[in-house]
């Protein structure tokens, strides 16, 4: 995953994400940085300064719900019988 930062962390840097999807709550992840896209570690220049990471940990529903958004399907996040729903894409 990519994140836009002025402020990257250093690489190795274990974090704990919240990653919101649209219409639905947030969920926590663990990962890790892997690497680096700023001046001084141009990585990719079609993206803007930021960093990638590595999910190290992610619980089984919020797996599902974020493999169900970036395949572009609606998701439904949460233990079973959370409200919310997206049918956004993952672009």
């Amino acid at each position: 995953m990519f994140l836009a930062s002025t402020s990257p962390p250093p690489i190795g840097q274990s974090l704990t994400l919240e990653v919101a999807l649209e219409n639905a709550r947030p969920m926590s992840v663990m990962a890790r940085v892997v690497w680096i896209n700023d001046s001084t570690h141009p990585g990719a220049g079609h993206l803007p300064p930021g960093f990638g990471v590595c999910i190290q940990r992610i619980g089984l529903t919020e797996k599902l719900a974020l493999m169900q958004f970036l395949r572009g399907q609606r998701v439904t996040p949460g233990p079973a019988g959370a409200k919310g729903e997206s049918n956004a894409r993952g672009q």
